[in-house]
């Protein structure tokens, strides 16, 4: 094992550290893999590498595609041909990675497809300039205590005992020391969970009590679910929808690992599937599919793969979705919408034309956070009430 680690640095230092930033490239923008699925594959492959390694690639590769028409302009080729698929070929991965794999990246000029530059600007006018800057720079890793199995101060003190290092940000934790947590102790033990900084204000945002009857209605692999269960201290029902039944079988683990007993998930199969929940909810959380361009300092690669026709579907969806899943909730009872993204049009505008059509709710409040803001990611709730 110790000749297997030696080596695997010997290799890093040799070029393999280049090598594999470039496949990392040709995975996400020729095969279209996401950065995430292809970080953790390449990592895999490579086990005789330390973690000091380790750790270097996966900040390198972010950084690449964080940054990747600064990165294409600066290594000398055309600004029109660096999202070409005829363009994007293995001789300019690798040259890319030999000049800023692990080194400072030029920042010029618009680092996002002109498209969605024009689109920023009309939408958001001159804070997208802002927001714009704000996706350019690396996320911090924050988690969430669960208060079903620790307190903030216990859980801080656990992690500060080892080299997870932590520090208060607000009610979340901030990561300042090995961001692999999922080898801690109190990340094994269900005391923290991974969640960013923002989108911990949303299931607060709902407004819960113990008892109540919750419908979490795109649940996902449960992040939001598991921490309505600890806002209502494990007493109520909650109901976890999705259309993935993986992402449940996530879920599922996740909450054991948690504690949180109340939590049961439902697979949406068709429009049946889910009938017998109209007007049984005291609360409705729709945290509705988006682009994510409120994370894209957390998934790069998003703001390079979007484009201006799934924008739009996916501003149909969320609004069939909100007419959809309203039914859920019973008279006086109440609904949060969320998206992690930045725009307007697929928040604020989308609570307009509801509202608009729909008279017998109306808005409590709302939420817009920037990216940046706190530290966090991008995110937009509302909370109406039937």
């Amino acid at each position: 094992m110790r000749e297997q680690r030696r080596t695997g640095r010997e290799e890093v230092r040799n070029g393999e550290f280049e090598a594999a930033c470039a496949e990392a490239l040709a995975a996400v923008f020729v095969e279209g893999r996401t950065l995430d699925h292809a970080v953790t594959a390449l990592l895999r492959e490579r086990r005789g590498w330390d973690v000091k390694a380790r750790g270097a690639f996966v900040t390198a590769i972010h950084a690449l595609v964080r940054s990747w028409r600064n990165v294409w302009t600066s290594a000398g080729f055309p600004d029109q041909t660096f999202l070409s698929p005829l363009a994007l070929t293995r001789p300019r991965f690798e040259k890319i990675c030999q000049l800023f794999a692990g080194k400072r990246i030029p920042r010029r000029g618009c680092n996002v497809p002109d498209w969605l530059d024009s689109t920023g600007r009309s939408e958001l006018r001159d804070l997208w300039l802002q927001v714009r800057a704000a996706m350019d720079e690396p996320a911090d890793l924050f988690l969430r205590v669960n208060t079903l199995r620790a307190t903030p101060e216990v859980a801080l003190a656990a992690l500060n005992a080892t080299e997870h290092g932590c520090e208060r940000a607000g009610s979340a934790l901030r990561v300042v020391g090995r961001r692999d947590l999922y080898g801690a102790r109190p990340y094994k033990d269900g005391w923290v969970e991974v969640q960013d900084v923002n989108s911990q204000r949303v299931a607060p945002f709902l407004d819960v009590k113990p008892g109540m009857r919750v419908i979490d209605a795109c649940a996902g692999a449960g992040g939001k679910s598991l921490h309505l269960a600890a806002l209502m201290k494990n007493k109520g029902r909650i109901v976890s929808l999705d259309i993935a039944a993986w992402k449940l079988e996530e879920l599922r683990r996740r909450a054991t690992r948690a504690g949180a007993d109340t939590i049961e998930t439902h697979l949406i199969s068709d429009a049946k599937s889910v009938k017998r929940f109209r007007g049984t909810a005291d609360r409705v959380l729709l945290d509705v599919p988006c682009s994510g361009l409120g994370v894209v300092r957390r998934n790069p690669d998003i703001k390079w793969k979007l484009k201006p026709e799934e924008l739009d579907r996916l501003r149909a969806l969320q609004a069939g979705l909100l007419r959809d899943y309203s039914a859920f909730v019973k008279p006086g009872g109440k609904l949060v919408y969320a998206t992690c993204s930045v725009l307007p049009s697929e928040g604020e505008q989308q609570i307009d034309g509801f509202l608009a059509e729909n008279p017998a709710w109306k808005l409590e409040a709302e939420l817009r956070l920037h990216t940046g803001e706190n530290g966090g990611d991008g995110f937009f709730m509302a909370r109406l009430k039937r």
